[in-house]
């Protein structure tokens, strides 16, 4: 519930609390798509899913730097958010193929 509330506060601390609050997000989202690995590997190749973990594996740092750049945006300090938020649909839906093959 955290992140949904960074409306709240306002400057410096929007900045912040829109920054920390995002980190968590990202790292249930990040450990949701290696659990879903988890549950899918014994139903895969060899060769799918070690496709699979690394393609989920390859968007972390993805992550890392958007963690940076919205903090580095929303505290005035650089624009690079513009740059890597159009990217963000690329490492959240295309590259990690968990969406893909998760059992119902």
């Amino acid at each position: 519930m955290g992140h949904g509330t960074f409306i709240f506060p306002h400057e410096p601390a929007y900045g912040w609390y829109l920054s920390v609050t995002a980190i968590g997000l990202n790292i249930s989202w990040a450990l949701h798509n290696v659990i879903a690995w988890m549950k899918n590997r014994p139903f895969l190749s060899r060769k799918v899913s070690i496709f699979y973990i690394t393609t989920v594996i390859l968007c972390w740092p993805y992550w890392v730097l958007e963690i940076y750049a919205n903090f580095a945006y929303f505290n005035n300090i650089n624009k690079i958010f513009l740059t890597t938020r159009p990217l963000e649909p690329l490492f959240r839906f295309v590259i990690p193929l968990t969406q893909t093959f998760e059992p119902v």
